[in-house]
């Protein structure tokens, strides 16, 4: 199973319980979800660096990006920290759908309840936690 496919997979199996979910279009860039009390963008992608050019300019926006869990892609994500903890609304998936783990960061909430000099150190030990992809 590739990326994409497990994030299908993983979107619709969210929803079980909810059944929030009224549309979940496929698009270039990953899936457009439209539920009963939002809408929001899923960005799925190996390389979080094309993710990164691709977000909106607007904060306000729910986004979900779904990438590989790999060394690569948390360094991205800590290279550009500044910038993503200014969308409040934005969640990241690291995936390996070869062995269905994951784990989740929500850069603006981490921001707001760790301090500076463990966020590095925590981000990394939450990597460890799950299979490289």
């Amino acid at each position: 199973m590739d990326l994409f496919e497990w994030t299908q997979h993983y979107l619709r199996f969210q929803d079980v319980m909810k059944k929030n979910i009224l549309s979940l279009e496929k698009k270039p860039f990953g899936f457009y979800v439209c539920e009963k009390n939002k809408e929001k963008t899923v960005f799925v992608a190996s390389d979080l660096t094309d993710v990164i050019k691709k977000l909106p300019d607007s904060n306000k926006q729910h986004l979900l990006v779904v990438v590989a869990n790999n060394i690569k892609n948390v360094d991205v994500c800590l290279r550009h920290w500044d910038e993503l903890i200014t969308f409040p609304l934005l969640t990241f998936v690291f995936a390996n759908p070869q062995s269905n783990e994951k784990w989740l960061l929500r850069p603006a909430t981490h921001h707001a309840v760790a301090d500076a000099k463990s966020l590095q150190e925590g981000i990394y030990a939450l990597f460890k936690q799950t299979t490289p992809y």
